[in-house]
């Protein structure tokens, strides 16, 4: 019988609670974003009414959605659930990708967004392995 060795846990696993807890600020958030953009249309100055391609309203409720997925997954990432790396890897991702849709919107908010996305993708990434052991 071949026995499997884990990678040692070490100081390091914490990386993977602050991407839970900052996933989870991340989403609450754009549920809050989304919210105003559903709420009070006007809120938000858009030049041609258009993000990218949709209007002030369809990325309301796209970032309530992307938002909803982020705060599910960070519970289960602080959980400790090995299935939560590599989905939030992936929406965190995608995630990163959408904010620069809102980028002319809300450009200190998007890029702020982007950067902690990085880090959470960063710190699931590198120490993910550690945090399922």
């Amino acid at each position: 019988m071949e026995s499997q060795t884990s990678a040692p846990r070490t100081r390091w696993a914490g990386w993977i609670a602050f991407g839970a807890i900052f996933m989870f600020i991340n989403g609450l958030f754009g549920f809050i974003v989304g919210l105003v953009a559903l709420l009070k249309d006007d809120y938000f100055v858009v030049t041609d009414d258009r993000l990218v391609a949709f209007d002030v309203t369809t990325w309301g409720w796209i970032n309530i959605i992307f938002s909803v997925f982020l705060m599910v997954l960070a519970a289960a990432l602080a959980a400790g659930k090995p299935w939560a790396l590599i989905i939030s890897a992936v929406l965190v991702g995608l995630h990163m990708v959408a904010q620069f849709a809102f980028l002319n919107v809300t450009p200190v908010w998007s890029v702020v967004s982007i950067v902690v996305d990085a880090l959470v993708i960063w710190a699931i990434i590198v120490h993910g392995r550690e945090a399922a052991t």
